[in-house]
């Protein structure tokens, strides 16, 4: 069940919504400036900034009384019939940005059952950034007597283009390629349509894992930058480049030693030993196998996701800091 309702909205009539509206309250916390000057902006006029407690005041020795003066405010506005009522409804808004782009939104109500701000939670509904605990306390003295709830949370939902991490659909296709590389070796190749089918459909995940396989590159060039703060991005691609050739000489020199050991004899039209293609069959299946498996064992080192990818390139690009984007990681590095 999606946590996300229909609620009873307020909104203000007849007043100056340039004056009503001010920005959230946990910013700005280190400048009073700002705040001195939507001080003056605001006068008079009914306005949110009454009936919020900025963050940058909540150490401050009158604390206690700003909250009960926001509380009066509160029964003041509702007295005066400040407000008028959305029942059940949900309001959709959009907002134009500078860049001429249109972002939509949907303002309704969540459920804080489904909430949770702590680390590594699967909770439906998850914090994006570290939660300050120690800001917890006087927040909920905000709200122990409040008549109003302002809240300014924005949701954000998963994009489905960008729900599966393509590790994990890497490392899920190498283990069915790898299964079915297996079935493949106990059907045995007598039965040439069970072969063909059984090749055909390893094809479909074996080709998928080949193609992601180079899309690791770039993440790793990331978190190579986010560490040392070197950009190698040359370096990174060459050495790619390099590994696939060594990969390939080493394979091809491993398959000429095996062939070998099991007695391959060379030159036009020699026949093969007896028991010959059993013994190819049986290195060629048990040597992608064993490889499969020692590769899925090593890739559980891997530790990188897309979500931290993203969060690195950020920091990389100085849109964020380095503590912004270990707050909101997934693994720690």
């Amino acid at each position: 069940m999606i946590p996300f309702k229909r609620a009873n909205i307020l909104l203000p009539k007849n007043i100056d919504m340039t004056k009503w509206s001010v920005v959230a309250c946990d910013q700005y916390t280190s400048e009073m400036d700002y705040w001195n000057e939507v001080e003056k902006i605001v006068g008079a006029s009914p306005s949110t900034l009454r009936i919020t407690l900025p963050e940058i005041f909540l150490e401050d020795s009158d604390v206690n009384e700003r909250i009960n003066k926001i509380n009066d405010t509160m029964k003041e506005y509702l007295d005066e019939d400040l407000f008028y009522e959305l029942k059940d409804s949900m309001i959709y808004l959009e907002r134009t940005q500078a860049d001429g782009r249109v972002r939509e939104g949907l303002m309704g109500m969540v459920d804080l059952e489904d909430y949770s701000y702590e680390k590594g939670s699967q909770t439906l509904i998850r914090a994006t950034e570290k939660t300050v605990i120690e800001r917890i306390p006087p927040r909920l003295k905000v709200r122990e007597n409040a008549l109003l709830e302002l809240p300014h949370i924005m949701i954000l939902i998963d994009d489905e283009k960008k729900k599966y991490d393509k590790f994990k659909v890497f490392y899920i296709s190498y283990i069915f390629a790898l299964l079915l590389g297996i079935v493949r070796f106990i059907a045995g190749y007598e039965n040439m349509m069970v072969y063909v089918i059984l090749n055909a459909l390893g094809g479909i995940p074996l080709g998928i894992a080949v193609i992601l396989q180079y899309q690791f590159t770039p993440d790793c060039y990331e978190y190579g930058q986010y560490k040392t703060g070197l950009k190698m991005r040359g370096v990174t691609f060459a050495a790619q480049t390099f590994f696939t050739k060594l990969s390939g000489a080493i394979a091809t020199a491993v398959s000429v030693f095996a062939l070998t050991i099991i007695g391959f004899r060379e030159g036009e039209g020699v026949v093969q030993a007896a028991g010959f293609a059993d013994k190819l069959w049986t290195f060629s299946c048990l040597g992608s196998i064993i490889g499969g498996i020692c590769t899925l064992l090593i890739l559980r080192l891997y530790k990188l996701n897309d979500h931290d990818v993203q969060l690195m390139a950020k920091c990389n690009n100085g849109e964020i800091s380095r503590e912004e984007a270990e707050a909101q990681m997934i693994n720690q590095y």
